[in-house]
């Protein structure tokens, strides 16, 4: 970034005010926390808090630490989220020189949550253009997001206080009144477009201290402010030129002068998630910064997102039963639902080829290297054409940028799938073992757009007797053997095996890791026949997977659900019985 001219009176004036009005907060002995997405506003708006931090201590008062909170989504543009991890590598440096209380919490959605095992396991569609309930805002952000002030909060209150208070901590935000008329409008609606402080209704207050700022005030502070800077551009980092470059990469123009005129997402964005759906059939961002070489990792990842987005009216990727509960009736639900099991199969095969695909990226390139080799294209024409040798991107690239599947995503689509009975007993493990250990990895194919004016399959109902008398989340067999090691108990109104339960459904991980590790084959030769709950029973028996507290009997539910369709022909509606009338869905 070139050398700052002198701050303009009318910015300086703004950075003052806002510090000001966070510093009263902090003096009044407010829990301040600043949600920080390593974007140009949330990053004005820490530079702010910082400032405000440091000069009610230097007043005398001492001030709650300052909370710092980020969020990952688990599909975050890898671009974008490493340059957050360094922002946060930056922050802690910053804190340490200048003696700044500091609590940095990075979110992330519970593992049912996340949005490839929704996808994958069949529970979820993506959220696509015209999706009217941004459902993937609420479980990847808005959730995490608030769990993760709340634990921050108890954590410093506890740390200080010595026991977790009341104290409802006051969340400051980056939105802008002139980034767009809807975000102007929710604003208003929200109470927060002059800058006042609003219950958000979560636990916590809302503030956005920039709300009247422009974008190019936004840029200006951005330009003027460093970690030698005199208040009111003082920051934690030399410079603002990464994050420029990022929004340049992006938008294919200098942001400086895009200014608000910029394109967006639909979630306000630049650039959001890599997979967003949301944003229409292309997603022009990420298409234009995969124009520059140093992106070129993430092209699979934009294939794969235009694969989900193309999906959206083929029906034929659909599963034709639909998963609403039934509440107790034998009924099952026909019509277009989520992704059928054959089109779930696929997507994880291409998450898995993917990833095996960056790992073997990131070993090439820390082989080349480490042999005196140039290493990629981006970093070769750096050296031999402008004689430039980019160590950070070099020392970033030799690790894989992203994961789309862990251990603990995987075993949570193998549970789900024996749930529902929509594959043979471990058929993910199965997908894994093709896939990443044997080599047949599977590319994601184009994807031609169904219509929009197809006709849509239509939806009824066709009666499932004797449902309600499968073994849902009891194993008969187990209990028939061993009657003393695996008796069934209550768990509210039904009976079960015994399992582990938590606040939400959980894996163990490193005890997949090993079962899977030693036992794999034997565990795919030894369940090759059974019934898919075989799978889920050996996950509740072992400890692996928790299922959340209080949710035996809809889980109960969903697995008589299942068994009953794998043995009346599968989720195939064609296959099932053909009642001799058919009820139609209210």
């Amino acid at each position: 970034m070139t050398t700052a001219a002198p701050a303009a009176p009318d910015i300086t004036a703004k950075a003052e005010q806002a510090i000001d009005e966070i510093a009263r907060a902090l003096a009044r002995g407010e829990l301040v926390a600043a949600a920080f997405s390593g974007g140009k506003d949330s990053s004005v708006v820490l530079g702010l808090a910082l400032q405000a931090w440091t000069r009610v201590r230097d007043e005398g008062t001492a001030p709650y630490p300052l909370i710092v909170v980020s969020g990952n989504t688990g599909i975050e543009n890898p671009a974008v989220h490493a340059a957050l991890l360094e922002n946060h590598r930056l922050l802690e440096a910053h804190a340490r020189h200048r003696g700044i209380d500091l609590e940095v919490e990075l979110s992330q959605p519970s593992v049912a949550d996340s949005y490839l095992v929704q996808l994958i396991s069949g529970r979820a569609l993506p959220t696509w253009t015209n999706t009217s309930h941004r459902a993937c805002s609420v479980a990847l952000k808005l959730q995490p997001g608030t769990r993760a002030v709340r634990h921050a909060s108890e954590r410093v209150q506890r740390r200080v206080r010595g026991k977790a208070g009341a104290l409802a901590p006051l969340v400051l935000v980056g939105s802008r009144v002139s980034e767009s008329a809807h975000r102007a409008g929710s604003m208003t609606s929200l109470g927060v477009h002059d800058g006042s402080a609003v219950d958000s209704g979560y636990g916590t207050r809302t503030q956005a201290p920039i709300a009247g700022w422009s974008a190019d005030d936004v840029w200006e502070w951005l330009a003027l402010a460093s970690d030698s800077a005199d208040p009111p551009f003082q920051a934690w980092r030399p410079d603002f030129e990464e994050t420029v470059h990022i929004y340049r990469e992006s938008a294919g123009e200098c942001p400086v002068v895009v200014g608000d005129r910029g394109p967006k997402a639909a979630c306000g964005a630049r650039h959001g998630c890599a997979l967003c759906t949301a944003s229409g059939a292309r997603d022009r961002s990420l298409e234009q910064m995969l124009t520059h070489k140093r992106n070129a990792y993430m092209r699979g990842l934009n294939e794969l997102r235009n694969w989900l987005a193309n999906s959206q009216y083929r029906w034929d990727l659909r599963a034709g039963i639909r998963r609403r509960r039934q509440d107790g009736r034998e009924i099952v639900r026909i019509g277009p639902g989520t992704y059928s099991p054959d089109t779930c199969a696929e997507l994880l095969a291409m998450c898995l080829t993917l990833d095996q695909r960056e790992q073997r990226r990131a070993e090439t390139l820390r082989t080349d290297l480490d042999a005196g080799g140039y290493g990629d294209a981006y970093l070769s024409s750096r050296w031999l054409v402008d004689g430039v040798w980019d160590r950070h991107y070099a020392q970033r690239m030799v690790t894989p940028q992203f994961r789309l599947i862990d251990t603990a995503m995987l075993t949570a689509i193998d549970f789900y799938w024996a749930l529902n009975a929509m594959h043979p007993p471990f058929h993910a493990w199965r997908i894994f073992r093709a896939v990443c250990q044997r080599g047949c990895e599977v590319d994601v194919r184009p994807l031609e757009p169904g219509r929009r004016d197809a006709e849509r399959p239509r939806e009824y109902e066709i009666p499932a007797p004797g449902m309600n008398a499968y073994e849902g989340l009891r194993d008969h067999c187990a209990e028939f053997a061993l009657p003393e090691t695996h008796a069934p108990r209550p768990y509210g109104r039904v009976w079960a095996m015994e399992h582990d339960e938590s606040l939400a459904l959980e894996i163990d991980a490193e005890a997949v890791d090993l079962w899977m590790s030693f036992e794999l084959d034997d565990l795919l030769e030894h369940h090759a026949d059974m019934r898919p709950f075989a799978a889920a029973a050996f996950y509740l028996r072992n400890g692996l997977v928790s299922i959340p507290r209080g949710r035996a009997a809809v889980m109960d539910g969903i697995a008589r659900r299942g068994q009953w369709i794998w043995d009346n022909g599968g989720w195939n509606p064609a296959a099932l019985p053909a009642p001799a009338t058919r009820t139609r869905a209210a």
